[in-house]
């Protein structure tokens, strides 16, 4: 893969793309622009991966379902000011996905669930 053409996709679809040698100076880099903010996080695992749930409650309130389980949580995250998700694969176009798979995301987001969640609950008269 090309990274440079990746890298120019991203842009011209006015995503910052920032590059690093390690996971861990992706990590330190992410905390510091984090500081101060609440972050939400979704299911993945290269934010395990890079122990997110370690560094980033050092300075900023973490939202992240695999750390606290629970309606409240997901709901949290998905206002939060920071989300942070992966992909599961990006191709050098800069398309993650076809069109299809851009609106089902859309559809199965945090923030569609969390709503989701909200109004069951509240119907249920649990929240």
């Amino acid at each position: 893969m090309n990274f440079d053409r990746v890298e120019q996709a991203l842009t011209r679809a006015r995503f910052h793309c920032h590059r690093f040698a390690t996971g861990q100076d992706a990590a330190q880099w992410l905390a510091a622009e984090c500081s101060g903010k609440t972050v939400g996080i979704g299911g993945s695992m290269t934010a395990k991966a890079m122990k997110l749930e370690e560094l980033l409650p050092r300075t900023s309130t973490v939202y992240w379902h695999w750390l606290t389980p629970g309606p409240e949580t997901l709901a949290n995250a998905a206002t939060a000011q920071v989300y942070l998700t992966s992909v599961n694969a990006l191709a050098e176009t800069g398309d993650w996905a076809k069109n299809r798979r851009r609106e089902h995301g859309a559809a199965a987001a945090w923030s569609a669930r969390a709503d989701e969640v909200t109004r069951i609950l509240g119907t249920t008269r649990l929240y």
